[in-house]
């Protein structure tokens, strides 16, 4: 019986107290989610302002703008695309991270059941 110490601190209501903070974590994933896709929408107005900009010659005349001008010239193009893709990378890391919350979600779920029996087998066994 000494094997079991080492799972002194895990019991149904440890259990439940880590499941409803994955599920809270999930729950701000959730959001995170719909904040980054709302971010989309703003990379199509900023792109819709360069491409106005550029189809009538406004700022974007290369090789009239001066050295100091023309690095942020490149950098307001490729802004979009660069926070898209950070955004993206962040978005699959943490999608990866809460998967892996989920799976652990599922196994406490099984743990607690298995507490469960055993309780309700312990009791029939002393009843008897």
């Amino acid at each position: 019986m000494t094997d079991l110490d080492k799972f002194r601190g895990m019991n149904p209501p440890e259990i439940d107290l880590i499941s409803k903070k994955i599920h809270e974590l999930l729950r701000d994933h959730a959001r995170f989610i719909e904040i980054v896709n709302s971010l989309s929408g703003l990379f199509s107005e900023y792109e819709l302002l360069m491409e106005y900009l550029k189809e009538n010659n406004i700022v974007f005349q290369k090789e009239q703008a001066d050295e100091k001008i023309s690095p942020e010239l490149l950098r307001l193009e490729r802004n979009p695309i660069l926070m898209r893709r950070i955004l993206e990378q962040i978005s699959e890391r943490f999608y990866l991270s809460m998967r892996g919350l989920e799976k652990l979600d599922e196994a406490l779920s099984q743990s607690k059941i298995l507490f469960e029996k055993k309780s309700f087998l312990e009791r029939n066994f002393h009843k008897s």
